[in-house]
């Protein structure tokens, strides 16, 4: 992980409020230098709510190509969400930096992530 987005990652600790999976990242990250709280979040969960209906309530999100089924990205929360085969993946980001080289981090990240499954 700290290949894809620098600095040091520690190692992943349980969501108990999600079941999903967070490492805190510390030091000087590829979108700059990490801030009181600078992780990136992965989570599984059965289900996915389809770009369409999602956008109805959230109309800022953005469908991203080349991604499981169908993924789409909302800047709140730097969250990308994939629909593997009706499970949901879904990677979350807080980092610094611009939200444009946020995104492009996360993504990435999830095309290596996605890859490997």
């Amino acid at each position: 992980m700290a290949a894809a987005f620098g600095g040091t990652v520690a190692p992943g600790v349980v969501n108990p409020d999600n079941g999903g999976c967070d490492y805190v990242i510390t030091g000087q990250t590829k979108t700059g230098d990490s801030g009181i709280l600078t992780q990136v979040s992965i989570k599984f969960s059965s289900g996915y709510e389809t770009y369409d209906h999602t956008k109805v309530v959230f109309p800022d999100i953005e469908k991203i190509d080349g991604l499981g089924k169908e993924a789409w990205y909302e800047a709140v929360g730097s969250q990308l969400h994939i629909n593997l085969g009706g499970q949901e993946l879904v990677i979350s980001g807080m980092f610094p930096g611009d939200k444009a080289a946020v995104k492009a981090e996360v993504i990435a990240f999830a095309h290596t992530v996605t890859g490997k499954l």
